[in-house]
C-alpha cells in the first residue's frame, strides 16, 4: 500500500511540475534594426521582469492562458495572450513610435520621460537634421530652432539675456547631462561639441536653475551622444565651401588664390560583447575672405561604456580639441580696406582643450538608481596679444532616483561639487581658485484624471 502511494506521488510530481513551473527564455529586439533592448518592462498577472543587456528575460508561467504586456519608452507597447508555453515566441520585436509626441527627453527633469509629460517647453533636434544642414559647429545648428539665436557666440532663448559679463552664460550648455561651459569665463565653446556623434539635442526654453544652477536662468542646451548598436556603423562626411570675389574689385586682396572652408568628419560605433566603443573625429580648415583670417582645427572623441551586469555599468569619455587660428577685430577702412586689418589688430591663437568624463551607474535591489559622474576640463589658450590663459575645472555629481510606482511619484536628489583654477595674463598673471557646492531635490507626481 505504501509502495503504491509513493509511486503515485512521484508520478504526480512529474506531471504537475511542468504545468505549474514552466520557463522560457525570450529576447526582445528592435523590429527595425534587430538591436536587443535593455531595460524593457514585461509583466503578467502580478509578476514583472526587466530585460538584460542582451535583451533577454526568463519567463516563468504558472498557468495558462496568460496575457503578457511589454512596454518600453519610445516604443509601441505589446499586448499578447498565449494558451501554452509553445505558443510564446523566442524573439519578440517592438516598433518605435512614429509620432513626434513620443520623443523622450531627459533635460527637464534629470530622468527620461515622454516629452508630452514635460512641465517645461523642450525642443528636440534629431540626427537627421544634424546631418542635412552639414554644419561645421554646433552653434550653426541651433539657429534653426525657433526662439533660439546665437549672437556673437552666445545663446539667447526667447529674447532672454544669453551672457552676462562678469557672471558668465545665462544659458547652460550640457554635454550628456554634465556642464560644458568654459570654467574661467563661463561661456560656451561650441567647437568642443562632437556633432558627428549625437543622438539628439534638447533645448529647454525656460529657467531651470533649481537643478542646474544660475547659468540655466535663460534655459538649457543639452547635447546627447549616441551609442553603439548590434551592428557596427561607420559614417564619413566631407564638405567644402568656396567664397566668391566681391563685386567691388578694389576690396579683393587675395589675387588668384582660392578662399574656402572645408571639413571632414567620421564616426565609428561598435559593440564588443559588453563593451560599447564609439570613436569620432573632425578636421576643419578655413582660408577666409578677410585677410589674416585662417583656422586649422582638429577634434577627436572616444566614448566607452562597459555593462558589467544589467544593474552596473561604467562609462569613460575622452575628448581633445586642438586648433590654430588668426583674425582681426578692426577693418583698415570702409573702402578698399574693408577686408584688411588695421595695423596692430591681428591676433594669432593656439587653443588646446581636453575633456575626461568618467561615470558609474548602479541600480540596487530596490530599483533605486545611483549615478556618479564627473568631468575634468583643461584649457590652454595662447596668443600674441598678452591675453593668454589657462584653466582647470573639476565637476563631480552624485544623483539618486527612486520611483514610487504605487504613488506615481519620482524622487530625484543629488549633490554637486565644482572646483576651478584659472590663470590669465589680463588678470595680472594671478592664479584664482574657486569652489562651489550645491544640493538639489525634486519630486514629480502624476495625477490621472478620468
Amino acid at each position: 500500500m505504501h509502495r503504491y502511494f509513493f509511486t503515485t506521488l512521484i508520478l504526480a510530481f512529474f506531471v504537475i511540475h511542468p504545468i505549474y513551473a514552466q520557463q522560457k527564455a525570450i529576447i526582445v529586439k528592435d523590429k527595425k534594426n534587430g538591436d536587443p533592448l535593455l531595460g524593457v518592462n514585461i509583466s503578467h498577472d502580478d509578476t514583472g521582469y526587466t530585460t538584460d543587456p542582451q535583451g533577454m528575460f526568463l519567463l516563468n508561467v504558472d498557468k495558462f492562458p496568460v496575457r503578457i504586456v511589454i512596454s518600453y519608452i519610445g516604443y509601441n507597447s505589446v499586448h499578447e495572450s498565449y494558451n501554452s508555453i509553445n505558443q510564446i515566441p523566442e524573439f519578440i520585436y517592438m516598433e518605435e513610435t512614429q509620432t513626434e509626441l513620443d520623443v523622450v527627453t531627459v533635460t527637464g527633469a534629470k530622468y527620461e520621460q515622454n516629452i508630452t509629460r514635460s512641465t517645461v517647453s523642450v525642443d528636440i533636434i534629431k540626427p537627421d537634421l544634424l546631418r542635412s544642414v552639414n554644419a561645421v559647429g554646433s552653434d550653426k545648428i541651433l539657429n534653426k530652432v525657433p526662439g533660439v539665436q546665437i549672437l556673437d557666440g552666445q545663446a539667447n532663448i526667447r529674447g532672454g539675456s544669453g551672457y552676462s559679463y562678469g557672471a558668465g552664460s545665462r544659458v547652460m550648455l550640457l554635454l550628456d547631462g554634465v556642464p560644458a561651459l568654459q570654467p574661467d569665463a563661463g561661456f560656451p565653446n561650441w567647437n568642443d561639441i562632437p556633432i558627428e556623434n549625437l543622438s539628439q539635442i534638447e533645448i529647454l526654453k525656460g529657467a531651470a536653475s533649481t537643478l542646474y544652477g544660475s547659468a540655466a536662468l535663460n534655459g538649457i542646451i543639452n547635447f546627447r551622444s549616441s551609442y553603439a548598436k548590434s551592428e557596427p556603423e561607420t559614417r564619413i562626411s566631407a564638405s567644402t565651401s568656396v567664397f566668391l570675389s566681391p563685386k567691388d574689385k578694389a576690396k579683393k586682396w587675395w589675387g588668384d588664390t582660392l578662399r574656402y572652408e572645408s571639413n571632414i568628419s567620421f564616426v565609428h560605433k561598435q559593440k564588443f560583447n559588453k563593451l560599447d566603443l564609439i570613436a569620432s573625429g573632425m578636421f576643419n580648415r578655413l582660408e577666409g575672405f578677410n585677410q589674416f583670417t585662417t583656422e586649422k582645427r582638429g577634434r577627436g572623441n572616444v566614448n566607452m561604456r562597459y555593462q558589467v551586469t544589467d544593474r552596473l555599468s561604467f562609462q569613460l569619455g575622452l575628448l581633445a580639441n586642438i586648433g590654430q587660428s588668426s583674425s582681426f577685430f578692426l577693418w583698415s577702412n570702409p573702402g578698399s580696406g574693408a577686408m584688411r586689418p588695421l595695423n596692430g589688430t591681428v591676433s594669432d591663437r593656439t587653443a588646446n582643450r581636453f575633456y575626461v568624463d568618467p561615470s558609474v551607474t548602479y541600480i540596487d535591489a530596490k530599483s533605486n538608481k545611483h549615478k556618479l559622474m564627473a568631468r575634468t576640463i583643461y584649457v590652454n589658450n595662447k596668443n600674441n596679444t598678452n591675453q593668454s590663459n589657462k584653466s582647470l575645472n573639476q565637476y563631480t555629481e552624485y544623483q539618486f532616483q527612486r520611483n514610487f510606482e504605487d504613488q506615481k511619484l519620482i524622487l530625484t536628489a543629488g549633490a554637486v561639487g565644482a572646483w576651478s583654477k584659472s590663470d590669465s595674463q589680463i588678470l595680472g598673471d594671478t592664479t584664482f581658485y574657486s569652489e562651489n557646492y550645491a544640493a538639489y531635490l525634486q519630486l514629480d507626481k502624476t495625477w490621472e484624471i478620468n
